[in-house]
């Protein structure tokens, strides 16, 4: 259920991770801007779109954080999601 929007294994050094609605405000303003998933790849940014939060599925979070620099979570009112990756991903070495 969990998907990626884009996803470049190589170069990518920001993921983005957002659910709901959240979601759909994201990718529209990413859109506005002219980012785009040939710009995402030439650039280096993942987009991880979230169908079940919670409980997360460990798995994704791990393949979709190896090799990243920063995590951008989007998400309305409460960190929801931002906690668990938190607790998924502390004190892991990814590289």
């Amino acid at each position: 259920m969990n998907r990626y929007i884009t996803y470049n294994p190589k170069n990518a050094r920001i993921g983005i991770i957002s659910a709901g609605k959240s979601f759909l405000d994201t990718q529209l303003a990413l859109e506005k801007i002219g980012i785009d998933e040939s710009f995402s790849n030439e650039f280096g940014i993942r987009f991880l779109k979230i169908a079940m939060t919670w409980p997360l599925e460990e798995d994704i979070i791990f393949d979709f954080a190896k090799g990243l620099d920063n995590i951008i979570v989007i998400e309305e009112k409460r960190s929801l999601i931002e906690n668990q990756i938190k607790n998924i991903l502390f004190n892991k070495n990814l590289s």
